[in-house]
């Protein structure tokens, strides 16, 4: 007769794969990134469709560029680009606000899609979800998982994010289906809480691709 401890010993540990993205069409990502600019009341950048669907590019869905308008030395756009100072979030450039509607996007968090959930007879109305580290909403669903890994290589130059568009970059390279092994945000007023974020993103074991 075998013992308890025979049959326990024989069971191999399984390993929790984890689900792949959503999504791997950029067409999506696109349509669901002006879905959320406008759910925020902010310009499409006009440079995106094209940076995320150019299928001349040989690596089209898995390189984002994104180059901003003129700027002067100091990283500041100049005054013959700008002539209020809501500019940083106008159509030829991605600003902040931008940066944070194309990584929502890319989050499957998007405000139609999680409105979409919450109507759905799967998900639960009293069942939190929303971003990590937000408070939570009994009316908002959470996702565990990236709508959209494909991107390798990021590339966001000139484009006034800041420290709030960095931040929203963080929240991708966090997750464990980010596939991202390339970044540049260079000249895009970042501070030292850009940089800060940027660093502990890399220390949390999941970004080792970068």
């Amino acid at each position: 007769m075998a013992k308890k401890g025979d049959k326990k010993s024989n069971k191999k540990k399984e390993t929790k794969e984890p689900s792949p993205p959503e999504t791997t069409d950029p067409l999506l990502l696109y349509s669901n990134y002006v879905k959320e600019c406008e759910h925020l009341n902010i310009p499409v950048y006009n440079g995106m469709k094209n940076a995320l669907c150019n299928e001349e590019n040989p690596v089209n869905g898995k390189q984002l560029i994104v180059v901003g308008g003129d700027e002067n030395d100091d990283g500041e756009l100049n005054s013959s680009s700008t002539t209020n100072e809501s500019q940083h979030d106008d159509s030829t450039t991605l600003g902040a606000n931008g940066c944070k509607a194309l990584m929502t996007a890319v989050l499957g968090q998007c405000h139609h899609q999680l409105e979409e959930e919450c109507s759905g007879d799967d998900v639960p109305t009293n069942q939190a979800i929303a971003p990590s580290g937000a408070e939570t909403n009994s009316s908002m669903p959470k996702r565990n998982a990236l709508l959209y890994g494909e991107f390798q290589d990021v590339r966001i130059m000139k484009s006034q994010i800041g420290d709030e568009g960095t931040i929203a970059i963080s929240k991708v390279l966090r997750d464990d289906k980010s596939s991202v092994k390339y970044l540049e945000l260079s000249r895009n007023n970042l501070g030292v809480r850009a940089a800060q974020i940027l660093g502990r993103s890399l220390c949390v074991g999941v970004s080792n691709n970068l």
